[in-house]
């Protein structure tokens, strides 16, 4: 298109300077009054028809000036929209590496915690190397698996093992589903994230003596039908951000559920 709106110009003006050439010529010729001219290119010389082809040059350069403006804009919106595509195909592989990479970390830490239980034939031992293996592997100061019991008090969680717990037992042993904290979490199947514990509420023996963790995290095992077969509670010191909350759900329902079924 632009080539032929150049082509149409110069020939515009090549003809335009060939009109005012030819009437200079012939003005020079006719100045003599015996001679007498009469040809054709003389008779549209005039300056009315000039004119007109004069401004047909600048006005087809209008409309090539026009067209090229338009054009550019054309083509910045084009290059701004693959600009846009670019940067969100970027975001979108960079969201997809963060997401492998965590799917990564997870799928690392699993591999931890079943290589220290594989070796286990007794399921309490399981459990027990389980809980022990998560614990360290996500730094959580100490915690807890129940599991449903199994017949006419299948509304009953049992304590199976603990990690760094340091108490009566008895107290903790056995919940109702519905009753407490523990019995909600079984009730509704969605865990409870606490991030301010208060004081003596729990007490972790370490190498340091004892002390108070600030944090409570219950997570709900469940089956592969959606149902509540155990419970896991963990707490720790510090805080817990949502991406951290997520991959101790995630672990502990991958590693826990496939111990407990």
């Amino acid at each position: 298109m632009k080539r032929y709106i150049h082509i149409i110009i110069y020939l515009l003006l090549a003809a335009a300077s060939i009109l005012v050439f030819t009437k200079l010529v012939l003005d020079s010729l006719a100045f003599d009054k015996n001679y007498h001219v009469d040809l054709w290119v003389y008779r549209i010389s005039n300056p009315f028809i000039l004119v007109v082809v004069f401004m047909l040059p600048l006005f087809y350069a209008l409309i090539y000036l026009l067209f090229s403006v338009y054009e550019a804009k054309e083509t910045m919106i084009v290059k701004q929209d693959e600009l846009a595509s670019l940067n969100k195909t970027t975001q979108e592989i960079i969201e997809e590496e963060i997401h492998n990479r965590y799917q990564d970390k997870i799928e690392l830490i699993q591999s931890k915690i079943f290589s220290k239980v594989e070796k286990e034939t007794l399921a309490a031992q399981k459990v027990e190397k389980a809980l022990w293996a998560f614990c360290n592997e996500l730094s959580l100061s100490q915690g807890l698996v129940y599991k449903r019991a199994s017949g006419a008090e299948e509304s009953t969680f049992e304590l199976l093992t603990t990690f760094a717990y340091i108490g009566d037992l008895s107290r903790i042993n056995r919940f109702e589903v519905g009753v407490g904290i523990n019995g909600q979490v079984a009730y509704s199947g969605e865990p409870i994230f606490i991030d301010d514990v208060p004081d003596n509420y729990l007490k972790v023996i370490s190498g340091l003596g004892e002390s108070n963790p600030t944090l409570l995290l219950i997570v709900p095992i469940k089956n592969p039908k959606n149902e509540v077969i155990g419970l896991i509670e963990v707490s720790g010191f510090g805080a817990l951000n949502t991406k951290e909350v997520q991959t101790i759900y995630q672990i502990s329902q991958t590693v826990f559920s496939n111990i407990l079924m």
